[in-house]
């Protein structure tokens, strides 16, 4: 639901002329960022809504932004957002090797 809503605050930024320059998601915040980059994507007049995704820690799989549905290696194979990459212009990923949350490095 809070990707559905984001798309809908991303959709009306744009629509206002003000754009969106900048959207900037956190560890598991970044589902909700690629679900309503998903949503936007799949939008006529959608494209590059966004002008930088900043993708901060995020915890998802590397495979999320995969445009081969079958390389989704979740457990609940729910991570296909083959369209997000189509509402920004860039997607910054900002992470460190040392992060040992989600497992041991």
């Amino acid at each position: 639901m809070c990707g559905f809503a984001r798309s809908d605050l991303l959709k009306s930024l744009k629509r206002s002329g003000e754009g969106m320059a900048v959207s900037v998601a956190h560890s598991l915040g970044n589902r909700v960022l690629l679900v309503a980059m998903n949503l936007l994507g799949q939008m006529p007049g959608r494209r590059e809504c966004i002008a930088h995704a900043f993708m901060w820690q995020p915890a998802v799989p590397d495979t999320a932004l995969s445009n081969d549905p079958g390389r989704d290696t979740s457990v609940l194979r729910n991570w296909n957002f083959i369209h997000a990459h189509r509402a920004a212009r860039k997607i910054v990923v900002l992470y460190s090797d040392q992060d040992n949350i989600l497992g041991p490095y």
